[in-house]
C-alpha cells in the first residue's frame, strides 16, 4: 500500500512537470509515465518490449540473409503490405531508402492489388483500383513536421502526372525517379478506367509514441498531406497512419 501511494505521488508530480513541458510526444509520455507510476500491468512500455522481441525473432528467421535493405524498414513494409500478394522481388523494388530519397523509405503502386512494373500490361478496357503505399520509418525518432513536409513535396511531385523530373521539388535518386515515372506512365495509360484510388502514408516509429495531438504541427501537416493528394485526385481516399510501437506490434 505504501509503495503504491508513493508511486501515485511521484506520478502526480511527473504529470504536473510534463504539463509544463509539452512536446510533440508529450501526450504519449504523460500516458506512459502515468501508467508506469501507478503500478498497473497495462504499460505502453510493455508494447515496446514485445515489439523488440518480435523484431529480434524476425531478424533471426525471416530477416536472416536479407541484404541491401535496412532490416527495420523491411520489417515495417512487409507487415503493412500483408493485404497485398507481394514477393521479395517486389518488396525490394519499392525499397528506396538512401541519400536522395526525399524522405521516402519505400514506395509501392498496385493495380487491382498487383504490383505495377514498368512492363506490366494494363488493359484500358478493364476497371482498376489503384493503391499507392508510401513509408517513412524511424527507429530512434518520433514524428516530426519536417518528415511530413518531405512527404507533402513527394506527393506533389508524384501525383502531378504532367510534372517532369526537371520540375521536381526535391533531387531524388535515379531509382526513385524511375519508379515515379513508372507510376505516371502506367496510370496515364489507364486513367479512364480507374474507378478508385487510395493513398496510404505510413509514418512509423519504433518508439513508444501515440497519435499526435489534434492541434499539433504534426497533425496539421498530416492534414495538409491529405489535402495535397485530393488536389490532384479529388475522389481519392487518403490515409495518413501514425504508427508507434503499439500499432506496429499489433500489425506484426
Amino acid at each position: 500500500g505504501a509503495s503504491i501511494a508513493w508511486g501515485e505521488r511521484v506520478g502526480k508530480m511527473w504529470g504536473e512537470f510534463l504539463e509544463g513541458h509539452d512536446t510533440l510526444t508529450g501526450h504519449a509520455l504523460r500516458g506512459h509515465h502515468a501508467f508506469l507510476f501507478r503500478g498497473t500491468n497495462q504499460m505502453p512500455a510493455n508494447d515496446v518490449i514485445a515489439l523488440n522481441s518480435n523484431y529480434s525473432h524476425w531478424q533471426q528467421t525471416r530477416g536472416a540473409g536479407l541484404t541491401g535493405v535496412n532490416p527495420f524498414d523491411y520489417y515495417c513494409v512487409e507487415n503493412f503490405l500483408k493485404s497485398f500478394p507481394v514477393s521479395d522481388k517486389e518488396l525490394k523494388t519499392g525499397y528506396v531508402d538512401k541519400s536522395g530519397d526525399g524522405g521516402v523509405d519505400a514506395f509501392y503502386c498496385f493495380a487491382n492489388r498487383k504490383y505495377i512494373y514498368d512492363d506490366s500490361e494494363l488493359d484500358p478496357d478493364s476497371e482498376y483500383k489503384i493503391n499507392i503505399v508510401i513509408f517513412q520509418c524511424k527507429e530512434g525518432n518520433g514524428f516530426s513536421p519536417l518528415g511530413l513536409q518531405k512527404l507533402i513535396f513527394f506527393a506533389e511531385d508524384l501525383l502531378d502526372l504532367g510534372r517532369t523530373e526537371e520540375n521536381y521539388k526535391e533531387l531524388y535518386h535515379q531509382n526513385l525517379k524511375t519508379l515515379m515515372q513508372t507510376f505516371k506512365e502506367q496510370y496515364s495509360s489507364i486513367a479512364g478506367s480507374v474507378t478508385a484510388i487510395e493513398c496510404d502514408f505510413y509514418y512509423v516509429s519504433r518508439l513508444d509514441v501515440g497519435d499526435p495531438e489534434p492541434d499539433s504541427d504534426v497533425a496539421n501537416y498530416g492534414a495538409q498531406l491529405q489535402t495535397k493528394v485530393k488536389t490532384h485526385f479529388p475522389k481519392a481516399k487518403c490515409n495518413v497512419h501514425f504508427v508507434g510501437a503499439t500499432k506496429l506490434f499489433s500489425q506484426a
